[in-house]
């Protein structure tokens, strides 16, 4: 059995493919449709499709229940170079918190962690 399906199942009366269920959790982990996109690699449209169809699909709850497992680590991996530029894993958690800052700052979490590191950079000239 699916571990998004029994982490909900312990909640009784609750339709564990619900969207109302579904945006209730997402708020109670601080995460929006952005992340929640990002982490199942599909467009953040498909996840709002979601929550107007009220319904989602079977096919993305392992996605989910990645998310709703405790993540230890921070960073998971840094790689990249110079063609294609870096590429790195953080925890929900801090993508979560990235994506907030980015919404604050008016722009992408790419641009928010590119300002980021163009400022250390800089500092370190």
């Amino acid at each position: 059995m699916n571990l998004w399906y029994v982490f909900l199942m312990q909640i009784p009366g609750k339709d564990f493919t619900s969207t109302e269920f579904f945006e209730k959790w997402m708020e109670k982990n601080n995460l929006n449709y952005a992340a929640v996109a990002s982490a199942c690699g599909i467009p953040e449209d498909t996840v709002r499709e979601w929550v107007s169809q009220k319904d989602i699909p079977k096919r993305f709850l392992r996605c989910l229940a990645a998310l709703a497992s405790p993540r230890k680590e921070r960073i998971r991996f840094i790689e990249g170079n110079q063609e294609d530029g870096f590429r790195f894993g953080l925890s929900m958690d801090d993508y979560a918190k990235l994506a907030r800052k980015a919404l604050d700052a008016g722009c992408s979490v790419e641009e928010l962690v590119a300002n980021a590191v163009a400022s250390l950079v800089r500092s370190g000239s």
